[in-house]
């Protein structure tokens, strides 16, 4: 009976397996995702005041309004100037139009005025021309005594006339072109005028709606959206007619998604022994786990430096590892299952690190198991 023990138990010692934990600092669970915080844009009176925390909010929902009464008159006051400033310019046009009409109808005229004074001109030249050689012709006659001398005064004083005709003709010629031209310059400078015109008013349209464009931007910052679908996990206490100064936290919004551990482990219990993959349990604080269990997970990520004295360890939940109600936040404990050995090599394990320690000295610390 007594081998039979004996035997057992050396089976035991030798066969058996006991896992080897690795216990969290501190631990709490979060979604993958995240969370959110949302800050004041601006500074302002608050008009209409944050929802309770709790809520679940879609992204776009309005959270929290401030008073931007100011801005829009102010606005309001810049568009009313738009609308009479596109009738001006549209009138502006339409004059340009006419004008160049005018000008074009003015060229054509002006063609065939100037073609007609300058027949006029020719013809008076050429009456000229032929009343001189006349007066020419008998006055010759008259020095040989075959015209009377007043027929040839008669003859010189037509060819006079006819000179001065055709001076006057190629007189009126000239003015009309340069009337003509001068009257085109005129419309030109007109039309180059009124270009000017619309392009102030261009400016000063331009100007308002670029102000109506900034004022829009400053209301829409006076309105707070929710950036993301979530619940509100907490929210600043604020009601209407509270000043809220820029930069302000307002609320922090949790996202729908996927639970995960978020663990912190001394470096001397998690470099070199915990290692993505590994099998853990998850210990909610206040859900006793001799009532409630241990929800199971494993390592995803292991941080490869040390913050803040702590080494972050990441680990995913268990799908259906447990009933109890997992929600973003809850405080939690974590074991990783960093080695498993039989108990015979526990012993001789602890055995070694105590002769280690006796054979240092008393004040050598030994190692972890």
């Amino acid at each position: 009976m007594l081998v039979g023990l004996l035997g057992l138990w050396a089976v035991w010692l030798t066969f058996a397996r006991i896992s080897i934990y690795a216990t969290s600092a501190t631990a709490r669970l979060e979604v993958t995702r995240e969370n959110q915080p949302v800050d004041a844009p601006v500074s302002g009176r608050v008009a209409v005041a944050l929802p309770p925390a709790g809520r679940l909010v879609h992204a776009g929902d309005i959270l929290l309004e401030f008073d931007a009464a100011p801005e829009r008159l102010e606005q309001s006051r810049l568009l009313a100037r738009v609308t009479p400033s596109s009738h001006q310019m549209q009138a502006l046009r339409d004059e340009i139009a006419a004008q160049e009409r005018a000008v074009q109808e003015e060229i054509g005229s002006a063609a065939a005025a100037t073609a007609e004074a300058g027949a006029r001109a020719r013809e008076a030249q050429s009456r000229a021309e032929y009343a001189a050689e006349e007066a020419t012709r008998l006055a010759s006659l008259q020095r040989n005594g075959l015209v009377p001398e007043l027929e040839a005064l008669r003859a010189a004083k037509l060819a006079d006339q006819r000179r001065s005709e055709a001076e006057t003709s190629a007189f009126a010629a000239s003015r009309l072109t340069s009337d003509l031209q001068a009257s085109r310059e005129d419309r030109l400078a007109r039309i180059a005028r009124l270009h000017s015109e619309i392009a102030a008013i261009e400016g000063t349209r331009s100007e308002a709606l670029a102000g109506s464009d900034r004022l829009g931007y400053d209301i829409s910052q006076r309105v707070v959206r929710a950036p993301m679908t979530g619940v509100l996990a907490e929210t600043a206490t604020v009601k209407p007619g509270s000043v809220v100064r820029a930069g302000d936290r307002l609320a922090t919004i949790v996202p729908e998604g996927t639970l995960k551990t978020v663990a912190f482990f001394t470096p001397s219990t998690a470099l070199g022994r915990i290692r993505p993959g590994q099998r853990a349990r998850v210990r909610l604080e206040g859900f006793p786990w001799t009532q409630y269990g241990a929800t199971n997970a494993s390592v995803t990520a292991v941080a490869g430096e040390v913050r803040d004295g702590k080494v972050r360890v990441e680990l995913a939940l268990m799908p259906d590892s447990s009933d109890l109600p997992l929600q973003h936040g809850l405080p939690a404990e974590v074991d990783v299952q960093v080695d498993e050995l039989s108990p015979l090599a526990m012993v001789l394990r602890t055995a070694g690190q105590r002769l280690r320690v006796n054979a240092a000295g008393p004040s050598a610390t030994p190692a972890l198991p």
